[in-house]
């Protein structure tokens, strides 16, 4: 009876994570044929394939660029994620539809972990996401954001002095965390120390030792697959538990803060209050309006999701801007004559000042080379994974309820079709004609996105990036470290690795 019993459990467990992805995924490849790439693995798929590549070409995405490259007809990537087909679509039309139809594809949290980003601009959805659209959406047009260069030029300037610069990732993340942390909380955030260490230190490393954890470790993937979110917190490893107290005192440190400021709050008067200096005066003071009115609107907003919108406006303004300066900073070193073309700009342009506001629209070569950087290295290659809903017809592909889709930015850009020479790094294409796009149906170069889920927050990164990249330019010679080999590997973003790479030495 128990041989039986086992019997019947390993059958299941066969099907479950092996034939019930296999099969569609193999239909569809019957289907499409050239215009379909087969790239299966039990449980891991295509992050298989990522890390092998990673390990053997030193490039996380180097074996997928090649593949797709070598088979130009190819539409959609197929592939599987645990027990789900999952379908990466790689052309531009396919990319343009599900931009324009995101209502019909919710997305999947790749954290898998509760009570971190999940109610967050990200991740909403429907109502509650036009909602808070709606809400910060005033807060980062350019002419809000202006206000914040001053402040910007004053945290770089004094980070180029105090980091040692023996750790890229931390020098850099320091001084985008410290943005955000400003940008939200004012003074009352300033010196944030989470578990022993700066609070934007601890929360980028935060995630993406749990994106590591997440995708490198077998049990762990297993466990969520069955047990869902709380499958963290059930038989945990030790570094599981370690993931989960970190969580914890992060979100204890940060709700502090937050009531903190909603009792400044309710004593400013009323003027104070609509000045809305800080992101997060925007999401408290619609909170206290909505107590003092005793308003029931469909969607209300509570401590729970002001705490979750920092998390997500933490992690979206400091890992991603990071992660770009890094890649940056890599592509001058590894091209010393770009970067003292650069630094030439920036001297007649600016010369020894910080940076203004109406800086930022005269950097030709800076805003081109920005461009380039982001066609090949574009640290959020996708938008989030999504859901199918329901069962439905997308555009000559029939999508199931519960696979997994997603549109690839990364896959367009480097085909012949779109680009001439779209291996080579040249960032003097985009001094011509924007780059010179071949057959753009406006969905082909998209690095912040497109239509209503652009990135929102997309002024205030390249406005960052450029104001870190002029100082250190202008202060540093950077260079790769011979001591080390570069890698472009994967945290929750893909960058530059390991920390060390760059070597900065100080102008005379």
């Amino acid at each position: 009876m128990i041989f039986f019993i086992i019997i019947i459990i390993v059958v299941y467990v066969l099907y479950r994570i092996i034939l019930k992805p296999l099969i569609p995924l193999l239909i569809l490849k019957l289907q499409f044929g050239k215009q379909a790439y087969l790239w299966y693995a039990p449980i891991w798929g295509l992050l298989k394939y990522n890390f092998r590549s990673l390990k053997q070409n030193g490039d996380f995405f180097d074996d997928l660029r090649k593949r797709m490259r070598q088979n130009p007809k190819v539409k959609m990537l197929l592939t599987n994620f645990l027990d789900k087909p999952f379908i990466n679509f790689v052309d531009s039309e396919y990319v343009k539809k599900m931009y324009l139809d995101h209502q019909n594809f919710p997305k999947f949290n790749l954290l898998r972990y509760d009570n971190l980003i999940d109610k967050g601009l990200l991740m909403a959805e429907g109502e509650e996401w036009k909602h808070q659209r709606n809400l910060l959406g005033s807060a980062f047009t350019f002419e809000k954001l202006k206000s914040r260069i001053p402040m910007i030029n004053q945290i770089v300037k004094e980070r180029c002095i105090l980091d040692p610069k023996t750790n890229s990732f931390d020098f850099i993340s320091w001084i985008t965390g410290e943005v955000v942390i400003h940008s939200f909380f004012g003074e009352i955030a300033k010196g944030l120390i989470i578990n022993g260490k700066p609070g934007q230190v601890e929360i980028v490393n935060l995630v993406a030792d749990i994106m590591l954890q997440r995708f490198k470790n077998t049990y762990t993937q297993i466990k969520l697959m069955i047990l869902g979110n709380k499958g963290w917190r059930i038989l945990a490893t030790k570094k599981e538990k370690d993931i989960n107290n970190r969580v914890d005192m992060l979100r204890n440190t940060v709700k502090q803060l937050i009531e903190k400021r909603l009792e400044q709050l309710q004593v400013e008067n009323q003027r104070e209050k609509q000045k809305d200096q800080f992101f997060l005066d925007i999401y408290l003071n619609e909170l206290l309006k909505q107590q003092q009115d005793n308003e029931r609107n469909k969607i209300n907003i509570d401590l729970e999701n002001v705490l979750q919108q920092f998390l997500t406006l933490f992690f979206a303004g400091t890992d991603t801007t990071a992660t770009m300066t890094i890649t940056c900073l890599v592509y001058l070193a590894k091209y010393p004559d770009i970067q003292n073309e650069l630094l030439q700009e920036i001297q007649d342009l600016i010369q020894d000042q910080d940076v203004q506001d109406n800086h930022l629209t005269k950097f030709v070569k800076m805003n081109a080379f920005i461009n380039e950087v982001f066609r090949l290295r574009n640290p959020a290659f996708s938008p989030f994974v999504r859901l199918v809903q329901k069962d439905m017809q997308f555009l000559d592909i029939k999508l199931k309820k519960g696979w997994m889709v997603v549109q690839r930015h990364d896959i367009p850009v480097i085909r012949h079709e779109h680009f001439s020479n779209p291996e080579e790094f040249d960032y003097k294409r985009w001094l011509i004609n924007q780059g010179n796009i071949q057959s753009d149906n406006g969905f082909v170069h998209i690095p912040f996105g497109a239509g209503g889920r652009n990135c929102i927050g997309q002024h205030m990164a390249l406005m960052e990036l450029k104001i870190i990249l002029c100082h250190i330019i202008r202060k540093f010679q950077v260079s790769l470290n011979p001591d080390v080999q570069i890698k472009f590997g994967i945290r929750f973003l893909y960058g530059a690795e390991p920390e060390n790479c760059l070597i900065y030495k100080e102008r005379r």
